[in-house]
């Protein structure tokens, strides 16, 4: 029973990863070197190089990693600011050494992304106390690139 359990997560999992893929294909990703370990809802992911995308319906983040060793999908709401972005980048709320990721930002956009604080961080602000903010900032060139 248990393993028909986790082969129907697994297809579940696959469908919704091809069903975003075809869905954000129109939608520029943002390609970025996170040089730090850090949190997507829950999921822990290592330091290097990532794919972020939105999907067109704007409810869904995709992170992936760009040697294909990870991928996270998270649900987010809207974040909106009185200025236009003119970088695109990644919030992170910072723990001590740990770093969760709170927003993505696209270049030329007021509107962006955020996550609602996960499980893991909401245990980690009790502990720790109010968040650092950190910005990555995606500004070289050649780092905007359409999802494969």
């Amino acid at each position: 029973m248990k393993s028909i359990l986790s082969i129907v997560k697994t297809l579940s999992a696959s469908a919704l990863i091809a069903a975003f893929c075809v869905a954000a294909q129109a939608q520029p990703a943002l390609i970025v070197k996170v040089p730090f370990d850090f949190v997507v809802c829950n999921s822990r992911l290592t330091a290097g190089e990532y794919t972020v995308s939105i999907d067109n319906q704007k409810t869904i983040v995709l992170v992936r990693g760009e040697r294909g060793n990870s991928a996270v999908m998270a649900l987010s709401m809207a974040a909106h600011t009185g200025k236009t972005t003119q970088q695109a980048k990644l919030v992170f709320n910072r723990y001590g050494d740990r770093y969760v990721l709170s927003q993505v930002w696209p270049a030329g956009s007021n509107d962006g992304r955020e996550f609602p604080p996960s499980k893991m961080e909401r245990e980690l602000a009790r502990s720790a106390g109010r968040p650092e903010i950190v910005s990555l900032l995606i500004s070289a060139p050649g780092l905007h690139k359409p999802v494969r």
